[in-house]
């Protein structure tokens, strides 16, 4: 099964800090942290998004390529939305992005309301495998709020062919 995972943080900073930590004390099997996006919402409100494939080629690169997806349709480009906004579609336009993609409407506005500002969000797409080895993993650090939620098989499929 696919879920996706967001581990929210109080700190813009500490996500990326958390990350960081994994990957120096990682094995060598954890090739799923090249998956692994980073969230942060500043104090002034503007939100920073942080990819961070490194070049891994794994049989599930299809399934790292939704957490991307995932993390640009929630939070798109700053250019994409402000074109958006100048057209008066910006709303109308994610939620098309979002249907179109078949991602559950409650996991994009969960991942919105609970990234509050002055926050940052480790988010993952993958395997329940690998998200119980970072929710494990992670439990030693300041977690302020976990969202956890399985994707159906129609919505990863319809994403990977989509973004793949």
């Amino acid at each position: 099964m696919i879920e996706v995972v967001a581990l929210f943080f109080d700190g813009t900073d500490l996500a990326a800090r958390v990350l960081g930590d994994l990957r120096h004390d990682a094995p060598d099997d954890w090739t799923w942290l090249e998956d692994v996006a980073v969230v942060e919402r500043h104090h002034s409100g503007r939100v920073a998004t942080h990819l961070t494939h490194g070049g891994s080629v794994t049989e599930g690169t299809a399934i790292g390529v939704v957490t991307g997806a995932l993390v640009g349709l929630v939070f798109p480009p700053a250019s994409l939305g402000a074109l958006a906004v100048l057209a008066g579609a910006a709303g109308a336009g994610i939620e098309k992005l979002r249907k179109d993609t078949e991602l559950p409407a409650g996991v994009a506005s969960e991942i919105q309301t609970r990234l509050t500002k002055g926050s940052s969000a480790l988010v993952l797409v993958g395997e329940t495998a690998d998200v119980n080895v970072l929710d494990a993993a992670t439990m030693q650090f300041a977690v302020r709020d976990r969202l956890r939620q399985t994707l159906p098989d129609d919505v990863v499929d319809g994403m990977t062919g989509r973004f793949a």
